[in-house]
């Protein structure tokens, strides 16, 4: 299915594997362009990263919104019932198995911990931190949230670049 959409442009893609980063072509742009080069990405072909042997772990998908909305509704139409897609923010589109999410790692962590939820302090800015906020017993939005996710939050802070954590931390924990 995403085949059909490697070689657009527009489009740039990244697997991220329990070994490396296989992406279709390196961005430029801040913070994305940063973000391959501290991931080491490998610019892979489509024939390659479709043949790995490899556990591809999440699929992150950067590019304009109505080419992000194209992917999302050809995997809609395949009904691919195992996987689950998610806007972190309107160019930045995740896919990922319906079986992981921040919410069930905090889940597992607590379990293997024998901590409570109610004790655990949870940071976000996208809605892909909307299961984390909901397994969380306390959930700070960063000041440039989504406005779904500061729905939900408890808490709101300034951004990661005004060092929102520090400060939330600083105020109210220490």
């Amino acid at each position: 299915m995403i085949e059909k959409f490697w070689d657009n442009p527009e489009i740039y893609f990244l697997f991220i594997t329990d070994q490396l980063t296989y992406t279709n072509q390196l961005m430029s742009q801040p913070p994305f362009g940063e973000y391959q080069k501290i991931l080491r990405s490998q610019i892979k072909t489509k024939k390659e990263v479709l043949k790995t042997d490899l556990s591809i772990l999440n699929i992150e998908v950067h590019g304009k919104p109505e080419e992000l909305h194209k992917i999302e509704q050809a995997i809609e139409n395949e009904k691919m019932s195992s996987v689950k897609m998610q806007f972190s923010w309107s160019n930045f589109m995740e896919i990922y198995s319906v079986q992981a999410s921040k919410g069930k790692a905090i889940q597992i962590i607590c379990s293997q911990e024998n901590l409570k939820k109610e004790n655990v302090l949870a940071f976000g800015d996208g809605n892909n931190d909307i299961d984390l906020f909901k397994e969380s017993g306390f959930s700070v939005a960063m000041m440039n949230a989504t406005d779904k996710l500061k729905k939900i939050s408890q808490f709101t802070t300034e951004d990661y670049n005004n060092d929102g954590v520090g400060l939330f931390l600083e105020e109210y924990i220490l």
